[in-house]
């Protein structure tokens, strides 16, 4: 496994654009289920223009999910026992995208499923949009690892970062705040932190019902610049 450039974060319900960088800027994607949940976070909840106006204000629309201790994991979050008709009544806000045509509707039917666990449907919706928009990456979760619940922090994500046999650990923006390079290379891993996303498409939701998905990839690979970096965009692998 050595060798590989990996990126680890939380799963999250459907993200901007900028999010999806991680995927193909790297070699494998750490599925961060080991951690506490955010409730104030990105994992239950995205951020959609107010009734489908792209010029709108925002709102969220939020994952239906049981009730739950605020020590509880990501992996094991839990839906409402009614959430797909919770879920169905919420995206009903939204249904100028929804129902105008085949493709929207069948992207409601995906997001009003919530069965199963939340963490194997937030997988599920990552995989699928970058199976649409053509890019290929490889998952595993944090808890597959074993990492001792006691190691936390950058501790944490240096232990899981040797794990999955990463050379480099690629993180958005906000990680330049949180990680500390030389502790990384002291671990004999190169520490990489994305520019700030300034593309084109802030909400993912109405990109992939409005936008061609080659449109979508190009924005992505294009913004996959690091700090520092004054050459090119890295390679990343796709299927088209």
């Amino acid at each position: 496994m050595a060798g590989r450039r990996v990126a680890i974060m939380q799963p999250y319900f459907y993200p901007y654009a900028g999010y999806f960088r991680l995927f193909a800027a790297v070699d494998r994607f750490v599925v961060y289920d080991c951690v506490q949940f955010p409730r104030r976070g990105r994992v239950h909840r995205c951020q959609l223009p107010a009734a489908g106006s792209a010029g709108g204000p925002e709102r969220w629309l939020t994952l239906p999910l049981e009730p739950s201790a605020r020590s509880t994991r990501i992996r094991d979050l839990a839906f409402a026992s009614d959430a797909p008709a919770i879920m169905h009544e919420r995206t009903s806000a939204w249904s100028r995208w929804f129902d105008r045509d085949d493709d929207g509707r069948s992207l409601r039917r995906t997001i009003d499923d919530c069965t199963g666990r939340p963490v194997d449907y937030l997988e599920r919706h990552l995989r699928r949009t970058l199976a649409q928009i053509g890019i290929e990456c490889e998952f595993v979760r944090s808890s597959s690892f074993g990492i001792p619940e006691d190691v936390r922090g950058q501790e944490r994500i240096l232990a899981i970062a040797e794990a999955a046999g990463a050379s480099e650990y690629v993180n958005l923006s906000g990680g330049a705040s949180l990680y500390d390079a030389p502790s990384f290379a002291a671990r004999g891993i190169r520490l990489r932190i994305l520019q700030p996303y300034e593309g084109a498409y802030p909400y993912m939701i109405p990109a992939l019902l409005d936008a061609e998905p080659d449109a979508i990839r190009h924005d992505v690979v294009d913004a996959v610049r690091f700090h520092g970096d004054r050459d090119a965009p890295v390679s990343v692998r796709t299927d088209r």
